[in-house]
């Protein structure tokens, strides 16, 4: 395990993988979190795409992942599971869902957290929700408590999209939220036993993971 520099010049965790067991999960788990919090502090205006593309060319992945990696770091709002009458995804949430499937993901998702916008950090814990839960649980709380507003992306045909602050994205305290058990949860079904009402999504209870990763 090693410290590297981020392109926002806050230092961030190396993504190469390790044996060692709980303990060293626990470990990465505190260290992730601890780095969110301080990338957050110099990333909440955000890089350029074009200094992220500069920077992810550099990385030992493929080109796809590369691109990918770029487009999730630098995107400006969050969501888009289906834009206009195709209800086709936001470019970030197509990224997102590739990356995820891909052989690099563990490493794209944590890279994005430490070096993208704020938007593609929080799309990136969607991701470590599935791919890296350990690392999903240490990184969620340095995003808990934030009153900074990003734009979430409208959804179907609706031209206007809204601000909501960032620690309701992380978690919201409703009747009706969705708290799924973990990444194998069924969203559907946990969805079909709500009484009354649309479902409350957010981070800590899976279900923007299971939207914005197209598991519902």
């Amino acid at each position: 395990m090693s410290l590297v520099v981020s392109a926002c010049g806050s230092p961030s965790i190396s993504t190469t993988r390790g044996g060692g067991g709980t303990l060293r999960s626990r470990l990465v788990a505190a260290l992730v979190g601890l780095f969110a919090l301080m990338a957050l502090g110099a990333c909440t205006a955000g890089p350029t795409a074009a200094a992220l593309q500069a920077e992810t060319a550099k990385l030992p992945w493929d080109l796809a992942t590369q691109r990918d990696t770029a487009t999730l770091g630098a995107a400006q709002e969050v969501g888009g599971v289906a834009r206009g009458v195709a209800g086709v995804p936001s470019e970030p949430i197509a990224a997102l869902r590739r990356i995820a499937q891909g052989p690099h993901a563990r490493e794209s998702l944590l890279w994005v957290l430490a070096h993208g916008r704020v938007e593609g950090q929080l799309m990136s814990l969607a991701g470590l929700y599935s791919v890296d839960p350990a690392s999903f649980q240490g990184a969620l709380p340095a995003y808990a408590t934030l009153d900074e507003e990003v734009v979430v992306a409208s959804e179907g045909c609706s031209p206007s999209s809204q601000k909501v602050r960032i620690r309701t994205l992380v978690r919201r305290d409703h009747p009706r939220a969705v708290r799924l058990s973990g990444p194998t949860d069924s969203y559907e079904q946990y969805v079909s036993k709500i009484p009354r009402g649309v479902p409350v999504d957010d981070l800590f209870g899976g279900g923007l993971p299971a939207r914005w990763l197209g598991r519902d």
